[in-house]
């Protein structure tokens, strides 16, 4: 229901857990596994053979806050964002069938990632090389990288210069890698495009998936591949040493309010560590996250914020309801209430949580559109 200007629904406090997992995820056509079932999972593995431990997976396993276990910390996170997505989940929440080619993924996954289309109820965001299966001018990613998007059901990324990091899951393995003219590094990494790390290739073009021509790193495991610009990424991945963004207690909490939620495909956001403004409507937080969840096709969007304390949670709530019911509108663009309907916002403990469905004016890609020009609030800096 549409916010009326003056009048705000309570702020809901809540005891753990924030969320009905089980109702959620019923009602909105998902599902994940509980967060407490995620070590057994991890310890057990897949169904066969070629499954490996790693904990990205698609369907009833699919855990934004699992998936966390195996992106790695960037350098500097300062300004750095974290993309995952259950493709496989989105297409059955979705009703739109993924097609087992190429060509058909592209188009489906095109729908997803341009955020314009108002019958697609989610948004997934993506960099390269994920984002260069959506090229129209360069359909050849699946020959250079030796797997296809069609194959991949679901996908972790860290969007941080230079050294970001893409993990897919699915049907894949060693034998995708197999299938590609790359250029082995040794110890099971291999090059798509040649030349030291982060350096452009200056004797081949950019590609979709290279679109500055740095060569791309990869390496699998049973049915994960790892591809980042850096070796040493890759390796560490491979040997499962060096931090991860699983650390991160903070974005941890955000993460499982997502999963709470049953979200499909998120956004995280790091900030970039620096207070903000004075005079802000709400306090950045110190990380946020954005996710889409399906119900009986229409979107639901979760925002959830950590904060480093409860009392600065609550404060920020309160503050948090008002901005997303003030109906006045910045000059030349739309209010806030034409963009977005609240339904609730809860806080527990250190997180706060807004539960939202687009205006008038909006559609499922409006709060990362939001928070992309610094309009959301409460969105780290």
């Amino acid at each position: 229901m549409r916010g009326v200007p003056g009048v705000t629904s309570p702020v809901r406090d809540v005891g753990r857990p924030l969320y009905d997992g089980v109702m959620r995820r019923t009602k909105r056509v998902v599902g994940t596994a509980a967060v407490v079932l995620l070590a057994a999972m991890a310890a057990c593995g897949g169904d066969d053979d070629e499954a490996s431990d790693r904990r990205l997976r698609s369907g009833e396993d699919f855990s934004i806050a699992a998936a966390l276990a195996e992106l790695p910390t960037p350098e500097d996170d300062a300004g750095a964002m974290v993309s995952v997505a259950d493709l496989d989940g989105l297409a059955e929440a979705t009703g739109r069938d993924r097609p087992d080619d190429e060509e058909g993924g592209r188009e489906w996954l095109q729908a997803f990632i341009s955020g314009t289309d108002d019958e697609v109820p989610a948004l997934v965001v993506a960099a390269e090389p994920l984002h260069g299966f959506v090229s129209e001018d360069d359909p050849g990613v699946g020959d250079e990288l030796g797997w296809s998007i069609a194959d991949v059901e679901a996908f972790g990324q860290v969007q941080a210069a230079p050294r970001g990091v893409t993990v897919v899951s699915g049907d894949l393995g060693e034998g995708s890698l197999d299938d590609a003219d790359l250029e082995d590094l040794g110890g099971g990494v291999v090059s798509a495009g040649s030349g030291e790390d982060l350096a452009p290739d200056v004797d081949g073009g950019a590609t979709a998936a290279r679109p500055g021509r740095v060569p791309l790193r990869m390496t699998a495991d049973g049915d994960h591949i790892v591809a980042s610009p850096s070796t040493e990424v890759v390796e560490a991945w491979r040997d499962g040493t060096g931090p991860v963004l699983a650390d991160d207690a903070e974005l941890v909490a955000v993460a499982e309010a997502l999963d709470g939620a049953g979200a499909l495909s998120a956004v995280l956001l790091l900030g970039s560590g620096e207070p903000g403004p004075e005079g802000l409507p709400v306090a950045p937080a110190d990380r946020a996250g954005i996710g889409w969840s399906v119900d009986d096709g229409e979107a639901v969007i979760t925002v959830a914020y950590a904060y480093p304390d409860a009392t600065q949670a609550g404060a920020a709530a309160a503050d948090l309801e008002a901005a997303l019911h003030d109906d006045e509108a910045p000059a030349g663009e739309d209010a806030i209430t034409d963009l977005l309907e609240v339904e609730e916002v809860a806080v527990d403990g250190e997180v706060v949580v807004a539960t939202v469905r687009p205006g008038p004016e909006g559609r499922a890609a409006t709060p990362y559109e939001l928070a992309i020009l610094r309009r959301l609030p409460g969105a780290p800096g």
